[in-house]
C-alpha cells in the first residue's frame, strides 16, 4: 500500500460533524469502525510514515470503551490530522503528550 486509502479530510469531516452535533457518538464510532473494516486490519506504520497519522486518528476515533475521545479532543485531533507530510514524528510527540496527560488526569 503506497498511499493512504482514504483522505485525512474524511476524518476531519467526521470529527466536525460530531463536534457540531450533526452525528451522535454512536454514529461517529460506527462510521469509524466501517472505515477500519473496509480498509483492513490496523497497520503498524512507523511513526515517520504519513499513513500513521490517518490510521492513528481513526483507531482512536473508533474506540468506544477503552479510552473514548471527547469533544474536547476534537481541536487536537484536527491539528494532528493537519500535520504536514514529513512532520509525522513531531505530531506523534504531541499525541503522546496530549493523551498521556489525559490518561494521567483520569487516574
Amino acid at each position: 500500500m503506497s498511499s493512504e486509502c482514504f483522505s485525512r479530510q474524511t476524518l476531519r469531516d467526521l470529527l466536525n460533524q460530531w463536534a457540531s452535533g450533526e452525528i451522535t457518538d454512536e454514529q461517529l464510532a460506527g462510521m469509524s469502525e466501517e472505515l477500519w473494516n473496509k480498509y483492513g486490519v490496523w497497520q503498524s506504520w512507523p511513526r515517520e510514515d504519513k499513513r500513521s497519522i490517518t490510521f492513528g486518528a481513526l483507531n482512536r476515533m473508533r474506540l468506544r470503551d477503552a479510552e473514548p475521545i471527547t469533544k474536547s479532543d476534537v481541536p487536537f485531533l484536527l491539528a494532528f490530522l493537519d500535520a504536514a507530510y514529513g512532520d509525522e514524528t513531531s505530531a506523534w510527540r504531541g499525541w503522546d503528550e496530549h493523551f498521556g496527560q489525559r490518561a494521567a488526569a483520569s487516574s
